[in-house]
C-alpha cells in the first residue's frame, strides 16, 4: 500500500490519519454497550439508543446483585428498627448485610463490588447483600445511568484526536471528559503510524477481538487505497488495473 500510496501520489500521511481514526471507531462499536451480542460494521455510529438501553439494563441488573431490593419503605424501617446497621436475621439464619440508606452508602458497596476487568458487578449470595429501599436505588441508578458508554468514550476521546470531524453520538459523548483516551498520528522513516491509547472499564472484554478488528481494518484499507488511486490515476488520465 506503501509504494501504491507514492506511485499514484496518494498522501500516506493523510490516508492513516484517516484509518486510524476508523480503527478506533471500530473498537468503539465493538467496546461495551452494544445491542443483541453482535458487532454491527455497517452502521456508522459507535452507539445506538438499543445499545445506550442495554448499557443501562445491565447496570439495573448489576445493582440487584448486590442489593435486596425493598418497595416496602416500612420494611427498610423494620430491618433498622430491629438490627441497627448490623446483620438482618430472619430467626437464626442470616438474610442481610445489613441496611443502606443513603446514596453514598450505595455508591461505596457499589464500586466495591466492581470487578477491575470489565466493572461489572460481582453477583453476591442472598446474605451478603445490603437491603436497600426501591426509590433511593432509583435515585442512585439515575445519577449513574449516565456514565453508560464510557468505555465507548475513551475510544471516542482517541478518535476524534486522530480525527475531529468524526462523529459520536450525545450519550457517549458527555462521558468524554472523564474518559481516558488519546489518539495522535506520527511521522517516522519507516512512514506515519497512528497510535491509539485508551483505558477503560469494559475494554478487556475486546482484547479477544483485536485480531478480527485488525483483519477487518486492513481489508477496508485494501479496498479504501484502490478506490484513491483509480481516483488520482483518472485525473492523470492513467489506467490503472488493480485486483
Amino acid at each position: 500500500m506503501r509504494k501504491l500510496a507514492k506511485r499514484y501520489k496518494v498522501d500516506e500521511y493523510d490516508f492513516i490519519k484517516e484509518q486510524g481514526a476508523l480503527y478506533a471507531r471500530d473498537m468503539a462499536k465493538a467496546a461495551p454497550p452494544f445491542a443483541g451480542g453482535v458487532i454491527n460494521f455497517k452502521k456508522q455510529s459507535i452507539g445506538s439508543s438499543k445499545d445506550r438501553k442495554q448499557g443501562e439494563f445491565a447496570m439495573w441488573n448489576d445493582l440487584q446483585k448486590i442489593f435486596v431490593v425493598q418497595e416496602d419503605p416500612q420494611v427498610i424501617q423494620w430491618a433498622v428498627a430491629t438490627f441497627g446497621r448490623g446483620p438482618i436475621y430472619k430467626g437464626r439464619k442470616k438474610t442481610g448485610k445489613g441496611v443502606a440508606l443513603t446514596i453514598s452508602e450505595i455508591k461505596r458497596w457499589h464500586r466495591r463490588n466492581m470487578l477491575p476487568s470489565s466493572g461489572r458487578a460481582r453477583a453476591l449470595k442472598y446474605d451478603q447483600r445490603f437491603w436497600v429501599s426501591e426509590k433511593i436505588l432509583k435515585l442512585y441508578f439515575k445519577k449513574e445511568k449516565t456514565k453508560v458508554g464510557t468505555a465507548k468514550a475513551a475510544l471516542a476521546e482517541s478518535m476524534v484526536r486522530i480525527n475531529p470531524k468524526q462523529r459520536v453520538p450525545a450519550w457517549i459523548k458527555r462521558n468524554m471528559s472523564r474518559a481516558d483516551g488519546k489518539g495522535r498520528v506520527l511521522r517516522s522513516s519507516k512512514g506515519p503510524r497512528a497510535i491509539i491509547r485508551a483505558s477503560a472499564y469494559g475494554l478487556r472484554s475486546i482484547a479477544s477481538k483485536i485480531g478480527f478488528l485488525q483483519r477487518f481494518r486492513v481489508k477496508a484499507m485494501e479496498k479504501r487505497m484502490i478506490h484513491l488511486v483509480r481516483a488520482n490515476a483518472k485525473k492523470s488520465g492513467l489506467k490503472v488495473k488493480l485486483s
